[in-house]
C-alpha cells in the first residue's frame, strides 16, 4: 500500500502541490489525470522518490526498512516518463532489462 499524508511542495515561492492526502491499495489501478501544470509530475516524481516534498511524507507499507532507496525504486515502483528518453541503438527489451537489472 502506498499512503500520501500532508504532502505540499514548492517551486521557490509557487506553491504546486498543497496538503495532499490519499491511499492506493495493493494491486488497484489508479488514473491521475488534470490541466498541464496542476502538478502531476511533480506528484509523481515525489511518489517515485526523484524529488523530495516540501512537507509531508509518503508511506510505502510492507517495504523492509531495510531496503535501500535503489532497491525500493527497483523492485516497488514503475514509472514511464512523457519523454522516454530510450537508448536508440538498443531494442525496447535491453532498455527495459538496463533498469531491472
Amino acid at each position: 500500500m502506498l499512503k500520501v499524508e500532508d504532502l505540499s511542495h514548492f517551486y521557490g515561492r509557487e506553491k504546486i502541490l498543497d496538503n495532499i492526502n490519499f491511499e492506493l491499495k495493493d494491486k488497484s489501478f489508479t488514473i491521475l489525470t488534470g490541466e498541464s501544470g496542476s502538478g502531476k509530475t511533480t506528484l509523481l516524481s515525489i511518489i517515485s522518490t526523484l524529488l523530495k516534498p516540501t512537507k509531508g511524507r509518503v508511506i510505502f507499507t510492507d517495504i523492509s526498512k531495510n531496503n535501500s532507496l535503489d532497491t525500493i525504486r527497483n523492485r516497488y515502483i514503475g514509472f514511464i516518463f512523457q519523454f522516454h528518453y530510450l537508448i536508440s541503438h538498443l531494442t525496447v527489451l535491453e532498455n527495459i532489462k538496463i533498469v531491472t537489472t
